[in-house]
């Protein structure tokens, strides 16, 4: 649940009412339509997650029946229903997502890093965190924009922010959309390396092998023209440049 709320700017609320029919498996990245009655503006959207998000979903319904099941024990014999036949994919309410969040805060906070440290700003917020529940859409809005990769209207867009976009910005293209958060999905992926950030290193490594097997035939052929020259100083100096060069005399080259 956290994961998607990181990578895909929804809110806990908006998360909370979505159903399998709402994420599209298909997608890549996996597109998810929040729904018009669950958005804070009453408007439809389509957002994505990452692929580690992903991950952790296809394993969260893997055991969602069994938590429901042990969920209906524990309320037998409570003042609250049940519903195992709840069709949210998190089928919990605000106040128990922001439990588990607290919890979590206390779980990852060590000597060096006090992550649930109470605002006290205010005589009310004593029992809150600094790092509070919306602070994970605040680090997709912070993290995602990327100059090259994408802008800060996509990221407004998939966050629902449609006050602060222009006219000519409200209908934003799908594939515009999808493209960009493709391109800087790894700015909002936490515990691995995306897919996507892998293969842009693929490209880069390809690139750089093209480039040395150009310089190695630059030397190659710099060494034969030099023999041919019939120069031995230029030969001396070009093997003081390319030590790792073997120049066998019928004029074939070695690196």
């Amino acid at each position: 649940m956290f994961l998607i709320a990181v990578s895909s700017g929804m809110r806990i609320q908006e998360i909370l009412e979505l159903t399998l029919q709402d994420i599209n498996f298909d997608s890549n990245p996996v597109k998810v339509t929040v729904k018009a009655g669950t958005s804070k503006n009453r408007k439809s959207r389509i957002t994505f997650i990452s692929n580690e998000a992903h991950e952790a979903l296809k394993e969260w319904l893997k055991v969602r029946s069994k938590y429901l099941q042990t969920a209906q024990k524990r309320a037998a014999n409570k003042t609250y229903d049940i519903n195992v036949n709840d069709e949210r994919i998190f089928p919990i309410d605000y106040l128990t997502a922001r439990l588990w969040w607290c919890r979590l805060l206390h779980e990852a906070t060590d000597k060096e890093n006090n992550l649930a440290e109470k605002d006290t700003t205010f005589e009310f917020q004593r029992t809150h965190y600094k790092r509070h529940i919306h602070t994970l859409r605040k680090y997709f809005r912070t993290n995602l924009p990327d100059e090259e990769k994408a802008s800060t209207d996509v990221v407004e867009t998939l966050m629902g922010h449609e006050g602060y976009l222009t006219k000519e910005y409200r209908r934003v293209p799908e594939p515009r959309l999808m493209k960009e958060y493709m391109n800087a999905v790894g700015n909002v992926t936490i515990f691995g390396i995306d897919e996507s950030i892998v293969e842009d290193k693929d490209r880069q490594i390809a690139t750089l092998k093209q480039q040395m097997e150009t310089l190695k035939n630059d030397i190659v052929n710099q060494v034969i023209n030099t023999l041919k020259s019939g120069q031995p100083q230029l030969i001396k100096e070009l093997m003081k440049q390319t030590p790792t060069a073997k120049v066998f005399m019928d004029g074939s080259t070695e690196l």
